[in-house]
């Protein structure tokens, strides 16, 4: 496990310099001697990205920011190719022994930290293989993908074998209708979505990233969810609206390599810029088009929906004004309502961090300073703090606290 933080490559484009991380953020190893270098802790999942380069091309893609994923020319492969010399069965097979990943339990996304799952036959065939081989080992991970290809025709049995196996799957379909110059892609993204009812495969509409220099307004945003109600209603299971977020790889992406306009969002490390209209609009849209189909502000309340728990990235506690605005119905609500813990359960998450190798001592997780610790809890590097709110969550959903 690297417990450091990611290399840094500078790089000098038309005079001005800027600093690539350079292996994928948060890679579980940053040598391509071992399997783990295609795997990453991303979204509250470990991400297996067997790929990089993607035809998509989309202007914003944080993918811009990893050096290993560049060409010559600092920009994303337009195609696809293997990261490393690894197959896939030893990267699972190098992940399972993972002191950090957990049997049945660690959700597995496929590509979210670098192509398009569904970009191609060969892509497709891979992001399969990947859930049918976990299935061969016997495990029921949770599986979660993001895509802007759609659902490829005719893979509908292999999912339901899948989920009638026990592994959950949740399909995220990322569309925004944003402009051409942005996604070069103006494809169906909701294509085949109707051969996935009854196979147990969970949809979520992942509505992002909406930017009001790209569009994004009241009118725009209405005409495009009752277009998406009309059309595709029952096959939807929850929307997940978002903005975008700032990192120094995609304004290297969008400004000084592709020549476009910076849109104004918070220069905050990883943190989305949506205005509270827009988020409200969102609200009241779907309260109208969408009745009875939660609405999450946040990647991690769509997961923990599919698997019927509290937050797995504790966002009740760390963000509770996102978790509080979203609309969620009183039994995903109820579970994410615990704030304050007693001695004793703090030393359950002790417990739980010491078996996995992180040992820190909590003095309390509330509301306000969020957990105290000994180390302090920012002290420690993005992945070992993704891994330390992970953990607890699952305590606090195994022993219902």
């Amino acid at each position: 496990m690297n417990d450091v933080k990611n290399n840094v490559i500078n790089v000098e484009v038309n005079g001005k310099k800027h600093a690539l991380c350079e292996y994928m953020f948060g890679a579980l190893e940053m040598n391509h001697n071992s399997p783990l270098c295609c795997v990453s802790e991303a979204n509250n999942s470990f991400s297996i990205d067997y790929w990089k380069g993607c035809s998509y091309q989309c202007a914003y893609c944080h993918v811009q920011g990893i050096y290993e994923d560049l060409d010559e020319d600092f920009r994303m492969y337009k195609h696809p190719i293997p990261r490393s010399t690894f197959s896939i069965e030893e990267i699972i097979n190098a992940l399972i022994e993972h002191k950090y990943f957990e049997k049945d339990k660690s959700v597995i996304s496929i590509a979210t930290s670098s192509t398009e799952p569904f970009a191609n036959e060969g892509v497709t065939e891979s992001t399969l293989r990947i859930m049918e081989y976990f299935v061969e080992l016997g495990y029921k991970n949770p599986f979660w993908i993001v895509t802007k290809a759609g659902v490829p025709k005719n893979i509908s049995n292999r999912l339901r074998k899948i989920c009638n196996n026990g592994n959950k799957i949740m399909i995220s379909i990322c569309y925004a209708n944003n402009p051409k110059e942005i996604e070069p892609a103006q494809n169906n993204r909701f294509r085949n979505v109707e051969e996935l009812k009854n196979t147990g495969v969970t949809i979520s509409w992942y509505m992002r990233p909406l930017v009001q220099e790209w569009g994004a307004n009241r009118d725009s945003l209405e005409k495009l969810i009752q277009s998406v109600s009309e059309k595709y209603y029952d096959c939807i299971d929850m929307i997940i609206p978002g903005g975008l977020r700032w990192t120094e790889g995609i304004e290297f992406g969008l400004k000084d390599i592709r020549g476009l306009e910076m849109p104004k969002l918070i220069k905050e490390y990883n943190k989305k810029t949506l205005s509270n209209d827009i988020e409200n609009a969102i609200l009241e849209l779907c309260n109208k088009y969408f009745p009875n189909k939660p609405v999450y502000f946040h990647s991690s309340c769509g997961i923990s929906h599919m698997l019927n728990k509290s937050n797995i990235a504790l966002l009740n506690i760390f963000d509770s004004e996102v978790c509080n605005k979203s609309k969620c119905f009183n039994s995903c609500k109820n579970k994410c309502l615990k704030r304050q813990f007693k001695h004793n359960e703090l030393l359950k998450f002790e417990d739980a961090l010491s078996k996995i190798g992180i040992n820190i001592k909590i003095h309390g997780i509330d509301l306000e300073k969020k957990i105290i610790s000994k180390p302090e809890f920012d002290t420690y590097t993005y992945t070992i703090k993704q891994q330390i709110k992970k953990t607890i969550a699952e305590v606090i959903s195994e022993e219902d606290l």
